[in-house]
């Protein structure tokens, strides 16, 4: 269904202690004029890219929706890392 898009970037950080995260996300509307209200409060300026009519899979805005989409991403970001040992062995 196509929807206007406004997209965010929501920062977090590493569990391991490493630079932050960025993970880009959106909120979709069915008016632009609603779409451009939020970013206008969001960012504080409204982007000629930002709220845009096009293609979406994601139909809501539920906290729930955002959390889910949120920790997918994060989890394939993840996915192909490696953990490394941060406990060392005693000099003997």
């Amino acid at each position: 269904m196509k929807m206007f898009v406004f997209y965010f970037t929501a920062f977090f950080a590493d569990p391991n202690g490493g630079a932050y995260i960025p993970v880009v996300n959106s909120f979709v509307y069915n008016v632009q004029e609603d779409c451009r209200f939020i970013e206008k409060i969001v960012l504080g300026v409204n982007e000629a890219y930002n709220c845009q009519f096009e293609l979406t899979p994601h139909l809501e805005n539920d906290a729930e929706s955002i959390e889910t989409a949120l920790l997918k991403d994060l989890a394939l970001k993840f996915q192909g890392r490696t953990v490394e040992n941060q406990v060392g062995t005693p000099n003997q």
